[in-house]
């Protein structure tokens, strides 16, 4: 009888124990997909928009709006799969070459906690100085 519950109270700390991996496991994947998503998403946009001040087009206002909707539209686009998912972007400015963002979202994890995620990204356009 003794070895029977001894036996129960160690499946239980082995089934234990792996869910909480199997959660950190996919924590950390989940954590580095949002990462990785926005750095692709804010790097792709900056190279579609941005323009160095020597050359003679300058996008103003549309250029920027038109960056913002690209963040937005291309991150539902990859992490569209997310219930949760909350995009933040707090500058685009493309004559300036800046651009910053942050996504948010909420993770179930398999025994059941719920953990709030978020990755904050900022690109600024590298530009050689004057002489």
């Amino acid at each position: 009888m003794k070895n029977t519950v001894l036996g129960i109270i160690g499946c239980i700390i082995v089934l234990y124990t792996a869910m909480l991996s199997l959660g950190i496991y996919s924590l950390y994947i989940h954590k580095n997909q949002m990462e990785k998503c926005l750095s692709q998403v804010l790097y792709g946009v900056m190279d579609k928009y941005y323009l160095p001040h020597d050359t003679a087009e300058t996008g103003g206002a549309s250029n920027n709006t038109a960056a913002r909707n690209d963040v937005l539209e291309d991150i539902k686009a990859r992490l569209g799969d997310c219930d949760n998912l909350n995009t933040t972007i707090y500058v685009c400015d493309m004559d300036k070459g800046i651009i910053s963002a942050r996504i948010e979202n909420d993770l179930e994890l398999p025994m059941g906690i719920e953990k709030h995620l978020s990755c904050t990204k900022t690109i600024i356009a590298d530009r050689g100085m004057d002489d």
